[in-house]
């Protein structure tokens, strides 16, 4: 029975692959030249959005300089060139495309001297559509994880979109004091499956409804007792909206969402859960290329029990929370912001090498053990090389100390998230 949402998820998938495949669109305005993978309609519909933002912005025409950054804003090309033929009145656009298939093995060492392996297959630019395909797992003595993510930014070439998560988590979770002493752990095994459908009105505005189906299970880790299983159903929307414009190693402008999650089911004892997420991201150029990013980010959980609580926030989600040590910190609310300074050391041919100081800020507060409000600080500083011609974001290190747990990290990172 378990494997049924799955198998269902997978067929939904391969519907959806093969109904596209058999979407055409054109645009007889343009020339495209240069994609090998990238299919030529789906870049005459990026064409075509782009001319929507300028009938958004009431601008006479389209200059040439706008529509090139308008096409690497897709981040699916590491260049754009773009003449006019004097012959048939088209704009010939020469692209060169990013390598998008990238293979990620896995392997981690955490503080209790624990090994973990993995590996995860992405391809950011599935079936030449600019879709998103995820898939594979990590596995440890103790922990194990898999997931398969498709997400089809434009549906049959259209202004819906539609992305399907199947994943199982199983993990040992640890509650500790500011002295980093255990007060409560168990062992925490998770199967979700989750459907969103997306209404793009433009290449800025975008709204979405989303709903999830989730199996939670806990195992007792003495001397502690565990919480009660249930399985839950969820409902969701969120509302985004962005002006942002796609600078390889930065984000120049605005990004921002507004989401909210609400149980509509659940088999244990415990009150319904509403969640409620906020966040947003600036990024502007300053001096000799530099750059500055402020990211700002807000859940509020209502309800729920201490499972619940421990799956928010989570440090990928909120960078805001770097270098609290694993299990020191869960939440019913939290507010962080970080500040990460982009500085350009080389500029390459294959990519860009930075430094980028940071800190970060964060409230953090619950009311299931009746702990006090925490003010989180860190600050340190990443350095990150990001490849052009490979669709990852930057790869890096960062060290940092975390004032208010006095401790000092370093990890590696595949870069900000941008």
């Amino acid at each position: 029975m378990k494997t049924i949402p799955f198998l269902l998820l997978f067929l939904l998938l391969f519907l959806l692959i093969l109904l596209t495949s058999l979407t055409a669109y054109a645009n007889k305005n343009y020339l495209i030249k240069g994609n090998s993978k990238t299919q030529t309609r789906y870049i005459n519909k990026l064409l075509s959005n782009c001319e929507s933002l300028q009938q958004e912005d009431q601008a006479t025409s389209l200059g040439l300089d706008e529509l090139k950054q308008c096409l690497l804003n897709s981040k699916l090309f590491s260049s754009v060139t773009i003449s006019e033929s004097k012959e048939t009145n088209q704009l010939i656009i020469q692209v060169k495309e990013r390598w998008s298939l990238i293979p990620l093995p896995l392997y981690k060492r955490d503080s209790d001297g624990k090994n973990s392996y993995g590996f995860y297959l992405v391809d950011s630019n599935f079936l030449g559509l600019g879709n998103t395909l995820v898939l594979g797992g990590a596995y440890s003595n103790a922990n194990s994880n898999y997931m398969l993510y498709y997400n089809n930014r434009a549906l049959f070439l259209t202004q819906w979109g539609l992305s399907i998560y199947s994943g199982r988590d199983k993990k040992n979770l640890y509650l500790k004091d500011r002295a980093l002493t255990t007060i409560d752990a168990f062992k925490y095994i998770e199967s979700s499956y989750f459907l969103t459908l997306s209404y793009n009105f433009s290449d800025r505005l975008s709204l979405s409804g989303r709903t999830g189906y989730s199996q939670n299970r806990f195992e007792k880790i003495e001397p502690f007792t565990p919480p009660t299983a249930f399985n839950s159903v969820c409902i969701g929307t969120s509302l985004t909206w962005k002006n942002e414009h796609y600078k390889f190693y930065f984000n120049k402008g605005l990004f921002s969402r507004f989401e909210v999650m609400q149980e509509i089911y659940r088999t244990d004892n415990i009150h319904k859960q509403n969640l409620l997420s906020l966040n947003l991201r600036y990024g502007l150029e300053s001096y000799k290329s530099q750059a500055l990013q402020l990211t700002l980010t807000s859940n509020y959980l209502t309800s729920g029990g201490k499972a619940d609580a421990l799956k928010y926030p989570s440090d990928k989600s909120h960078p805001g929370l770097r270098g609290i040590p694993e299990g020191a910190y869960f939440s019913h609310f939290v507010t962080d912001a970080s500040l990460d300074y982009q500085i350009p050391i080389a500029f390459f041919s294959a990519g860009t090498w930075t430094l980028a100081p940071f800190a970060d800020l964060a409230f953090i507060n619950n009311d299931i053990y009746q702990r006090q409000e925490l003010w989180n600080r860190s600050y340190g500083i990443g350095s990150y090389f990001y490849l052009t011609g490979i669709m990852l974001p930057g790869m890096g290190f960062i060290f940092g100390k975390n004032h208010t747990f006095n401790n000092s990290f370093f990890e590696f990172t595949i870069g900000l998230s941008i």
